[in-house]
């Protein structure tokens, strides 16, 4: 399945984006919304341009690649906590990092989506320079995961076209110096493909080689075996390197259960991925944050593993108490949800596999008169498809 570069972004730098709005640009929630809403897809879709040129191309990919890209950015803690000094050296070093993913045209998005928000320019190329970084990291991040390298980065670049479609409008096109969508990726698809056929002419290659070594080992020992042996020789030369190469896939081990044994125990020795249904995920959230913080993080973890081994598909689902505006509670709901999903992802959870739903206080489970009652509310659960 195609990798949403732009909704795994926007679940794990929204939030970060959306407080360092509010609080370092003084902007409302919906200002914030709406300019987060064109500043993600702009730097995603100048990097698809920049990515056209060859050259630039590859210049992106080394730099991703290389020690000025931190592939850790989305989970440091001071970064999701939104830490005024750390955002605002992530804010310095994302200004250096705009030419490389806007070209000459940082000035002219900004000034694109400032015309669109109602913002200052200035603001909006602050908010250019903070989700900068954090596009590079996730790049690096998701590149790691799959080991993809520059064929990989470019597959995931066009893979971005059918979102980025519904998302740049005409005076963003522009602003990124292209006439229409079209364009956009129009050196990218020719760029791609031929860096494709590459990798498809390497592995044409290997194919070769591997033939050459099955009839060198086979003239190497017929010439010390009876020739009446002669016609085993292929088949076990193919059954070695199945065996070497291949391997054999692990069976988890499923707990037996004795019909005789009691309830609790027959629940309590059920395999991981029925325990996944409907649990409440350990984390707990300060007070109007999405922020989750580091003591959280084992939990998380254990059940990134239990996910990443069961296959089990599911929604994160945030839920609030029933204190302030209720549009207010539902939006943080979903950061919170959101920020839960990005940090499964960012462990190896296919992100194809997870929603993230905000419900607000529509869905208590305890009544909301008493203090116990609203700290049940406020909660983040996993629910198995």
């Amino acid at each position: 399945m195609a990798f949403n570069l732009i909704e795994v972004l926007q679940g794990a730098a929204g939030p970060v984006l959306t407080g360092f709005a509010s609080k370092a640009l003084g902007m409302d929630a919906a200002t914030a919304s709406s300019v987060i809403g064109q500043v993600l897809p702009a730097l995603v879709g100048g990097v698809v341009k920049q990515a056209g040129d060859p050259q630039a191309a590859r210049g992106l990919f080394d730099l991703i690649s290389g020690p000025k890209v931190d592939g850790g950015l989305l989970q440091s803690p001071t970064v999701l906590a939104g830490d005024d000094n750390v955002l605002a050296g992530v804010v310095e070093s994302g200004r250096q990092f705009l030419p490389a993913l806007l070209g000459g045209q940082a000035d002219s998005v900004a000034g694109a989506i400032a015309t669109k928000a109602g913002v200052s320019a200035g603001s909006a190329t602050s908010l250019l320079a903070l989700g900068a970084p954090m596009l590079l990291s996730l790049l690096k991040s998701k590149l790691g995961q799959t080991g993809g390298g520059y064929a990989g980065f470019l597959g995931i670049l066009g893979e971005q076209k059918g979102w980025l479609e519904k998302l740049l409008d005409g005076p963003l096109l522009q602003a990124l110096g292209v006439g229409s969508f079209a364009g956009l990726f129009g050196g990218l698809t020719s760029h791609a493909g031929a860096a494709l056929g590459a990798v498809a002419d390497a592995g044409d290659a290997a194919k070769r080689k591997i033939g050459g070594a099955v009839e060198s080992a086979e003239a190497a020992v017929k010439s010390r075996v009876p020739r009446w042996l002669w016609w085993l020789l292929p088949l076990l030369i193919l059954a070695f390197i199945a065996l070497r190469y291949c391997g054999t896939p692990k069976v988890p081990d499923i707990p037996e259960v004795d019909v005789k044994t009691p309830v609790a125990s027959m629940v309590a020795s059920a395999p991981a991925l029925f325990k996944l249904a409907g649990i409440e995920i350990d984390v707990q959230f300060g007070t109007d944050s999405a922020a989750i913080e580091p003591k959280y993080h084992a939990s998380l973890d254990k059940l990134a593993s239990e996910l990443k081994a069961s296959g089990k598909q599911g929604e994160i689902a945030g839920h609030t108490d029933n204190v302030g505006d209720a549009s207010h509670n539902k939006a943080l709901s979903e950061q919170r949800a959101a920020a839960v999903r990005n940090y499964l992802i960012a462990k190896g959870v296919p992100p194809d596999t997870l929603t993230a739903v905000g419900y607000g206080d529509s869905r208590p489970l305890a009544d909301n008169s008493s203090e116990d009652g609203k700290r049940q509310n406020r909660r983040i659960e996993f629910v198995a498809n």
